[in-house]
Formats: structure tokens, sequence, C-alpha cells
């Protein structure tokens, strides 16, 4: 049964069409047997990884919620597959050099030089790292050259080929699935695996820019493809040489093509339910909630791995256009920014709102209010987490960048411009946090759900209506909760054509009606008379939505969060440029 199993997730990996695929796939790991695996199927799913995560590139675009929750409970923290990725626990899959952030590729190239490694990264591409090692001088001691996600992992998990060249950086099989999904975020074209539509095993060699796996240590690299192929980033039908930017933003195409042929095209940057409810999963699992925060020698490694991925990979600014050869330098515009896509910056949102909505947070920033007059924390300073620390001060800095940049270029979306006003008011209000959070995993169930939705009603169904608290469903009976106005407007994205989120709610034992108010609010919809009600038959609950109630305060307000307001005050500074 065990190499049946195996064989129906390498079936499923070589069918053509994504949906049939993904569909297959997550029958055969939800199927049972996958949890009595053993050290030999544990193996030959690492061998099968990389082809995996390059499929899932174009999965998690599919618009099914059936498929959805599929992905959701296979890839969860506390899904089938999580035991078995952590039990490859050697850094043994290579992430290419050329996908990773020119920080990285900076760092990583200085320390095989320190180390007396072979730091050349290939013939043509070690031009264009060259470039990136000879940054601007009047920056050689600013300490963001560095890469303290690079520093995290080490010189040791430097990938060589025989020859000598970079070709990556090894990960463990967790690293290498949270760095693919972290790196969708800001990717410009699908790893579609070369060959046509047939999936290859390992061993076939190794085209340009694609994932690859090891299972013979970090110097022995198995992969997929074939040398010259249309691999991940490179020319396609090129040898492989350079970094273009391929069909993705600033090549003239916003579209993925499937594995189908490209028969489905899915656009660029638009927002999927299933990444980031699977974002908010591993955020979850790896930074916790807590009312104390941990000591930094206790914190796990997992939390930083994934804390400075997401720093690295979506939050630091390029190096300047000026010092990029021409197979680095990407259009320089707003449109083309990666960070500027609304999917992104929907996901930046979810972190923001999750990091700020941690107790820790609030207990370390949050002034103590006696007799009336707010008091300072003691002899004690603010004290920000180590999460906020690091990605607030970056989260900041993006904003004033982008928004520098469409002062000159006069170059945005109305969806763009709506995503990033939404991600600055996050993060000038924490005290709203902890019910944005709640809110938001109404929209984005980080579990999975037991009855999705299906298909076959209405063209706008999707997740948001999976949570049940849709826009009917939510007033529908008895004890409904009025609506929070606090949160108006700080709505989640949606991908085109799904259903509007629910509007959010106040907590229970906020003011909402109760049964023995029902008869008194459906009175008071109909007016006086009482007519208008029964004429349009709106009932108890729907009065109750219509009725607008006093505006609920958060945990604390500008004043109990002086502290946190004078810490980023650079943040609040930026209205003039918004209006």
């Amino acid at each position: 049964k065990k190499l049946d199993k195996m064989a129906g997730i390498s079936a499923a990996l070589a069918i053509n069409s994504d949906a049939d695929a993904c569909k297959q796939f997550c029958q055969e790991i939800l199927g049972g047997a996958v949890r009595h695996w053993g050290p030999a199927e544990q193996r030959a799913l690492g061998e099968r990884l990389p082809l995996l995560m390059q499929r899932l590139f174009c999965w998690l675009s599919l618009p099914n919620p059936g498929l959805e929750e599929g992905l959701l409970r296979a890839f969860h923290p506390n899904g089938p597959l999580t035991p078995h990725l952590a039990a490859l626990a050697t850094p043994s899959f290579v992430f290419p050099l050329r996908r990773l952030p020119p920080r990285v590729i900076r760092a990583a190239v200085m320390a095989a030089s320190g180390a007396g490694l072979g730091s050349s990264p290939g013939a043509s591409f070690g031009r264009a790292v060259n470039a990136v090692l000879r940054m601007g001088a009047s920056r050689a001691s600013d300490q963001k050259l560095g890469s303290p996600w690079f520093t995290l992992l080490g010189t040791a998990r430097l990938a060589q080929s025989p020859t000598g060249d970079i070709e990556g950086i090894a990960l463990t099989a967790q690293e290498f699935m949270l760095t693919c999904l972290v790196h969708y975020l800001v990717c410009r074209e699908p790893p579609v695996p070369a060959g046509g539509s047939q999936a290859r095993g390992p061993g076939a060699g190794n085209p340009a820019g694609q994932f690859a796996g090891s299972s013979g240590g970090v110097g022995t690299s198995a992969v997929l493809g074939s040398s010259g192929a249309a691999g991940f980033g490179n020319t396609p039908g090129g040898s492989g040489g350079g970094i273009s930017s391929g069909p993705g933003l600033g090549a003239g195409s916003t579209a993925w093509g499937g594995r189908s042929g490209g028969s489905r095209a899915v656009a660029i940057g638009t927002p999927t339910p299933a990444l980031e409810r699977l974002l908010l999963a591993h955020l979850q699992a790896h930074l916790q909630h807590s009312e104390f925060e941990l000591a930094y020698a206790h914190e796990p490694r997992a939390a930083r791995f994934l804390l400075h991925l997401l720093h690295e990979f979506v939050l630091e600014p390029q190096p300047s256009v000026e010092v990029l050869p021409s197979s680095l330098r990407m259009d320089a515009t707003v449109a083309s920014d990666v960070r500027a896509r609304p999917a992104t910056l929907h996901a930046l949102r979810l972190t923001a709102i999750h990091v700020l909505a941690n107790p820790a947070l609030r207990r370390g920033c949050e002034e103590s209010q006696s007799g009336g007059n707010h008091t300072a924390l003691g002899s004690r300073t603010v004290r920000l987490t180590r999460e906020v620390a690091l990605l607030a001060p970056s989260l900041i800095d993006l904003l004033a960048e982008l928004l520098t940049a469409l002062e000159t270029q006069k170059q945005a979306g109305l969806e763009m411009l709506t995503s990033l006003t939404r991600l600055w008011l996050v993060l000038l209000q924490p005290w709203k946090a902890r019910r944005l959070h709640e809110w938001y995993l109404t929209v984005r169930p980080r579990d999975h759900i037991l009855n999705p939705p299906s298909l076959l009603g209405s063209v706008g169904a999707s997740i948001p209506g999976a949570s049940g608290i849709g826009a009917g469903s939510s007033l529908a009976g008895k004890g409904a909760r009025l609506i929070d106005v606090a949160l108006v407007g700080l709505e989640p994205d949606v991908p085109p054509n799904a259903a509007e989120p629910p509007v959010p709610l106040l907590p229970p034992g906020f003011g909402g009606p109760t049964e023995g108010s029902s008869s008194t609010s459906s009175n008071s919809a109909a007016g006086p008379g009482g007519s208008r009600g029964g004429a349009v038959g709106v009932s108890a609950a729907a009065a109750a939505a219509l009725t607008v109630p006093n505006l609920v305060p958060g945990d604390g307000d500008a004043v109990s969060w002086r502290g946190y307001v004078a810490k980023f005050q650079g943040a609040y500074c930026l209205l003039e440029a918004f209006l």
C-alpha cells in the first residue's frame, strides 16, 4: 500500500491539468495512509518535493474552494505532510541563487569568498553578482548590506556544483516549503518544469533558476528539467545564463499559464485565498501569540527563520537600479515593483495584523490608566516585540518609498492605492489589531472547513462565503450582533468576481439585540407606525443591521499607546503624502 501511495502521488504530479493534478494529489495525501509512511516513503517524498513546489505555484491560484480546502489541509502546519517534512532534517533542497533577493546574493557570495569556497555563481550570472557586490561605496558601512536570514543559515548552507559554482542555498524540507510559499508573493513567473507538460523524475539536470533537490548532500543536486529550458527566472529558450524578468511584470505579460497549455491564465498579483490562509496558519504556528514574549534564547529557530524570511524576501528594499546590470534591472516603476502588487500588500497587511494583535505587544506598549490620568510604564520604556521591532520600521519605509515613487511617476491602480492605504491605517491603529485579526480569520480561516461552498452557486462563490458569516448568514437568526463601525473600511481584499467580505461585527456583549428585543428592533426599523418593516419584510436581524451602533473603543487608544505613536511617528507624518 505504501508503494501504491507513492505511485499515486507521482501520477498526480504528472497530470497535465492543474485542477485534476491538485485534486488527485490532495486525495492521495488526505487518504490516511500517508500518516504511516516510513523512512523509505519520506525519502521518496523528498525526491518529489521540488516538483511538488513547482506545481503548487499554479495550484494556489485555482479558483475552487474545494481544492483550496484540500491544499490547506495538506500543507497546514498540523497537516499530514508536516511530520514527514520535519523528518527530512538534512539541508538537501537547493533554492536557486538567481531567485534570491540581491542582499542575500551579496551576502552569500561574500561569505563564500571569505570562507575560501568557490565564489563563482556561474560564468554569465557571475557578472550580475559582481555588480551587486559593487554597490555604492557610500553605503559600504550600511548594516542593511548584510542579510540576517543568510546569517541565520550560515556559510555551510551554500550549495556548489562539481565545478565550484554557487548554485544556491541548501534548505531543509520545511525551510524549503516556507521559502517557496513566501517567494510566491514576489516571484514574476511560476517555476514550470521543463520538457513540455510531462513531469520528470529527479536527476535529469538543473535548469537555471528552478527549484532543486538533493538526495546525497548539498553538493550533489538532483533536480528537474534540462539545461537550457525555460526555467524559474532564466530567459525562455536560453542557455540559463543571467537573470531575466521572464514573462512577468515588466516584460509585457501579466498572466501565468497553467500546466494545461496556458488555456487558463491567472493574473499575477491577484489575492489568492489559499496562500493567504496557509500564511496565516504558519504565522500562528511559528509566531505564536502569548501574554509574555519568550526570551530570545528560548525562541524557536523556525520562528526566526520565518520572520527573517518575510523581512528579507518581501520588505527589504532592492538595491538602486543604477548599480545593477541590465540582466538584473527591472522596469523601475511602481507598476513593476512586486512589493506594490495588491496581493503582496494584502499579505503584508495580514502579517502586520498578526504581529500587532499579539497580547505581548499590548502589554509592552499600552500605558495604564488610573484616576483618569495615563501613567507611564514605571521606570521601563515602551517595549516592542521582536516581530514588530523588525517588521514595522520596514513596513513604514516601504510605504514611504512607494508614496515617493507615486508622487513622481503618477502610475498606480485603484486596487494598489486602496491596499496601500489600508496597510497604513492598520499600522497607525494597533489598538484595533485584535478585533481586525478576529474578523480577518472569518474571511481567511487558517483551519480547514468541513463543508466548503460549492462552485455550482453564483459565480462569486469563494472562501469568504465559506466562513458562514456572509452578508446574509451573519445577520440571520436570533441574537444578531451589530456592525463594528470602527473596522469598516479595513476590509480584506478578495479576488475578482468573488463575493464581498462579510461586514465586521461587534464582539458578543457589545449591545447586540437579544431575543426579547426582536419586536422592538422590527418596529424601530419600520419607522413610525411600524408599516414600512411589514411592507418590505424587514426581519429583526436585518433591522439590527440597519441600526448604526456607537463607536466601540479598541484595546486602548492613541493616548494609551502614545509610546508606540512616538516610536513610529514617521508613519503618522505620511498623512499629507496620502492625501
